[in-house]
């Protein structure tokens, strides 16, 4: 803009500068709705339909889980509050009657004598029993609710604890047997001999400085490549064989005559 623009922006009616500065405001706001707001908003749905599908479904149990949890938690509190309820208003009619005939709560009743057996004097009696009996059965049924509760909860975390338990250790069988397979495969698998021109002679080099070698045939998958340095380093856990020069990850299933590595290779062993 000129010094001839701005004098007559200045200049103008303060309508037509309020009119402007509208034209101006609105103008930010669609190159911030463009340019910020619109491409964050693409990239946080671009972000979350990228994401693990497995993940996404583990997700989506836990909540449901939840949510079952959080309803039964609800339904054993609605079943307290009924219980109180209940008790408030069996203490509520006991004290009413206690008022309105002038009797002690803590006075316990005497036996009957000539004068009180009329009807009025025996239904009073058997009003007041029965609120006591009420108040009685009241707490004792909440007692009871209480119990039963804390006994659920105690007995919902040793089940928790032993379906964990269980987990670990069938999860730790199922490695163990998925080792002894490798090994297994690794010790079944033949060696080509020291004047075969055409074997594969891998040296591997592990983080901890220990070097290793074998010969392999060329129809070896790299897999086995990966069992052997398993095997021989003792390596738990999640790794990955790469060359040098040029640095390139081997990648598995690929035969070794297609991995493009020479007849002499070494290879570093690194973990994840």
């Amino acid at each position: 803009l000129s010094s001839r623009h701005i004098m007559g922006f200045f200049s103008a009616e303060p309508i037509l500068q309020g009119l402007a500065l509208l034209v101006l405001v609105l103008g930010l706001a669609v190159f911030f709705i463009e340019r910020v707001w619109v491409p964050r908003s693409l990239k946080k749905r671009i972000a979350v339909t990228s994401e693990d599908p497995a993940r996404l479904d583990n997700e989506r149990t836990q909540l449901i889980e939840q949510r079952q949890k959080e309803h039964a938690e609800l339904a054993q509190v609605y079943k307290h509050d009924r219980d109180v309820e209940e008790l408030e208003r069996a203490e509520k009619k006991l004290k009413e009657l206690e008022k309105k005939f002038n009797i002690d709560p803590g006075h316990r009743l005497a036996p009957l004598s000539a004068a009180q057996e009329l009807e009025e004097d025996r239904t009073l009696r058997k009003r007041l029993v029965k609120a006591r009996e009420d108040q009685a059965r009241a707490q004792e049924r909440l007692l009871k609710r209480m119990q039963d509760e804390e006994f659920e909860v105690s007995l919902q975390q040793d089940r928790s604890k032993e379906d964990a338990k269980i987990q670990a250790q069938r999860k730790e069988e199922e490695e163990q047997k998925k080792k002894e397979s490798r090994r297994m495969r690794y010790e079944s698998l033949p060696e080509p001999p020291k004047d075969d021109a055409s074997a594969f002679n891998i040296r591997i080099r592990f983080p901890d400085g220990q070097q290793k070698s074998r010969r392999f045939r060329p129809q070896d998958d790299v897999e086995d490549v990966e069992i052997f340095a398993e095997c021989e380093g003792n390596i738990s856990g999640r790794f990955q064989l790469a060359t040098s020069h040029p640095h390139r990850v081997l990648t598995s299933p690929m035969r070794l005559e297609e991995s493009g590595l020479d007849r002499s290779s070494a290879l570093f062993l690194t973990l994840k």
